[in-house]
């Protein structure tokens, strides 16, 4: 009986364990095939058309409501007063409001498609809202030098909007925060995490809209 009918069963010889340095390069080369492979799917003609679309979503409604301020103003005041202020302050926080968390929802991988053209409508409202309110950083003195004493309007929309805005920049500076002041395995760190994220931000948004509405802002 030949040698090779004596032999058993070949075993293979155990795989030595990956030391922690080998496995953190292991790691590091898929995450990064994983990114290149990701990075080959865009193609620099979607980035084109998405930041054409971003300009068209920001210039169009701006000045076309800007025009509506600037000479049609009894037929753009009529039709303002058909709102409280309070309200016009509302739908202007929720123009921003939804921009953001739809742009926020696409970055996570929620319905991308969805998320984009929510956040591309919704973006063009704010524009044109911005536009016929003379949207600016001291815009008290224009919009009074439009539309008079109907600028309680005007005024209402700009402070929804800039509400909005310092509600995103409060959210943001305490997401930084807990990314880089919690430690990792701290119950904290669930606040940047999906839904909680999210939940965050609309707190943050909400006490920043209450301010408007309830401390006297409109009225000024």
């Amino acid at each position: 009986m030949s040698d090779a009918s004596n032999r058993g069963p070949r075993h293979e010889p155990p795989q030595k364990p990956l030391s922690d340095a080998e496995e953190s390069l292991h790691t590091t080369h898929n995450a990064m095939s994983l990114a290149e492979q990701k990075r080959g799917r865009v193609k620099p003609a979607t980035w084109i058309v998405l930041i054409l679309l971003a300009l068209v979503a920001m210039i169009v409604p701006y000045w076309f409501g800007r025009d509506l301020a600037m000479n049609r103003t009894d037929s753009l005041v009529a039709v303002l007063q058909l709102f409280d202020p309070r309200g016009l302050a509302i739908i202007s926080w929720l123009s921003v409001v939804i921009t953001f968390a739809a742009l926020g929802g696409a970055v996570a991988g929620w319905k991308r498609r969805l998320m984009g053209v929510v956040a591309f409508v919704t973006f063009a409202i704010e524009q044109f809202l911005g536009g016929f309110s003379l949207l600016k950083g001291d815009f008290w003195y224009s919009t009074y030098v439009v539309f008079h004493d109907d600028s309680i309007y005007a005024n209402a929309v700009n402070l929804g909007i800039l509400s909005a805005t310092v509600g995103l920049m409060v959210f943001a500076i305490l997401f930084v925060a807990v990314l880089v002041l919690i430690k990792r395995n701290s119950p904290l760190n669930i606040l940047t995490r999906g839904a909680s994220a999210l939940s965050l931000f609309l707190i943050t948004e909400l006490i920043a809209l209450i301010v408007v509405l309830f401390g006297g802002l409109i009225a000024i």
